[in-house]
Parts: structure tokens; C-alpha cells; sequence
């Protein structure tokens, strides 16, 4: 896991070290229990209103 401590140092990131991690996390679920998990926690504070389900935009 990409440690939080490398994200306030000296020492810069390589982008294929960052894919990396990204590709793990989405391969192995922890992205996606990541973001359910938020949903979850603030699910009483979403404005659903305005929501483009179907992929469109609003102006």
C-alpha cells in the first residue's frame, strides 16, 4: 500500500509506481469498497436532485 508519509516528502512519485497501486486497488476490489464505503458514511448528505444517471450533462 502507498504509504501516506511519501505523500508529504521529498522523494517524487514515479506515474507508474501511482498506476500501479491504482490498477492493484482496482483489480482487487479496494477501490470500489473504498467509494461504497463513502457513499455509505455520507449517504444522508448526497443531493441526488440534479443526478445524470443516465450519462448526460446539465447546464
Amino acid at each position: 500500500m502507498l504509504s501516506v508519509k511519501s505523500l508529504f516528502s521529498d522523494i517524487v512519485l514515479s506515474y507508474k509506481a501511482v498506476y500501479w497501486h491504482f490498477r492493484k486497488w482496482c483489480r482487487n476490489g479496494d477501490w470500489q469498497n473504498s467509494w461504497i464505503q463513502i457513499l455509505s458514511n455520507h449517504k444522508s448528505e448526497l443531493d441526488l436532485s440534479s443526478a445524470d444517471i443516465d450519462g448526460s450533462h446539465t447546464r
